[in-house]
């Protein structure tokens, strides 16, 4: 802040329960990669930063020239965010400077903040992308800011991918045949490396910058591509609200620290999570059984014709999607009959609320 062109200086959120149970596992290294690569790679290279909650600092003359703070999305972070870059002032993000943060360990709490920050995106992508691309910002700004803002937008075609692996399946069938095995095997090598690779050496590359034991990590990789396959139907349905204009109640992640014992305002919001879960974990669970029977009919179809070879191929494609509407659909019904074990921390986290 001795900069005075600097209005909003970012930390980096470490997580206070990481190896809780599996699900903050793959939570945590999926925000190491948004935290270490994403915030990094913004930063230096010019593109804007978005503040995410309450790991970092604002100047208040930051906040009055880009409007203040403004409740018409969920994610009033990221909005400012835009706004005071666009109206000129810088962001720094500090990779080397810890905040630490609670993860959600149950799985309910996780789909509303999934939601929540899903929608928010969503709902910033409308209010602010038409404005960023009319703006004086450099050309690579514009560029990223697209990308960052319609991210949110690839659960829909997520889903949409599900629904096509029964149709793409019976089509590769009749337009290969049997003559066309080797076509067949190179398209599915091909699919598996595009949909896997990548976000592969994204995580790694996150994990190895943040330890020295990143290779502990690799373990974690398939079991988080199921989470983000599995809470796809959860997040395209936020998107879907924000086309559709329907406007929800800001949802409060609840928290469970060491001194979750005493503290009744989370089990408040906590019991509130639950009781507003409907239809969602039956639609979850019908779309792992979908999978399923299409890696059953992968398996008896092109095993009877002898394509075993592209069935090995595939098969590790199909049961992360299964595996993924499985856990996610199972663990959120499971989680509605107990409440979650307090995190083993003996520090409780607790949000702070930013100055308006």
């Amino acid at each position: 802040f001795t900069d005075p062109k600097v209005g909003m200086v970012q930390a980096r959120w470490d997580h206070i329960n990481r190896d809780h149970s599996l699900l903050t596992r793959g939570q945590a290294i999926f925000l190491d990669g948004h935290f270490m690569i994403e915030k990094t790679a913004r930063n230096r290279s010019g593109r804007f930063v978005n503040f995410s909650g309450t790991a970092g600092l604002w100047r208040r003359q930051a906040i009055i020239d880009a409007g203040g703070w403004q409740h018409d999305t969920l994610t009033e972070d990221l909005d400012l965010s835009y706004r005071a870059q666009l109206a000129g002032w810088q962001f720094v993000f500090l990779p080397d400077v810890i905040s630490p943060a609670e993860l959600p360990p149950e799985m309910n709490a996780f789909k509303h903040q999934q939601h929540r920050w899903t929608k928010g995106t969503a709902q910033t992508c409308v209010k602010l992308l038409p404005k960023i691309l009319r703006s004086n910002a450099p050309l690579r700004v514009k560029v990223e800011a697209w990308f960052h803002l319609t991210g949110c937008f690839t659960y829909l075609l997520m889903v949409a991918l599900t629904l096509m692996l029964f149709p793409a399946f019976l089509i590769k069938q009749n337009a290969f045949g049997v003559t066309g095995r080797v076509l067949s095997t190179l398209i599915d090598i091909g699919l598996f490396l595009l949909a896997t690779c990548s976000a592969t050496t994204f995580y790694l590359c996150s994990q190895r910058e943040i330890y020295r034991s990143w290779r502990d990590k690799i373990k974690y990789l398939p079991f988080l591509m199921s989470l983000g396959i599995g809470i796809s139907l959860n997040n395209a349905k936020a998107v879907l609200e924000v086309l559709f204009r329907k406007q929800s109640e800001f949802v409060r992640t609840p928290k469970f620290g060491a001194s979750s014992s005493s503290d009744q305002a989370w089990k408040k919001q906590a019991a509130k999570i639950r009781q507003k879960i409907n239809w969602m974990p039956l639609v979850e669970f019908l779309f792992g059984c979908y999978v399923a029977v299409c890696i059953y009919m992968s398996i008896t179809e092109q095993a009877a014709t002898g394509g075993v070879r592209s069935v090995r191929l595939s098969l590790p494609f199909l049961c992360m999607f299964m595996f993924g509407y499985f856990y996610v659909s199972l663990t959120t019904i499971l989680s509605r009959a107990r409440k979650p074990a307090a995190a083993p921390t003996p520090v409780p986290a607790k949000e702070t609320v930013s100055l308006k």
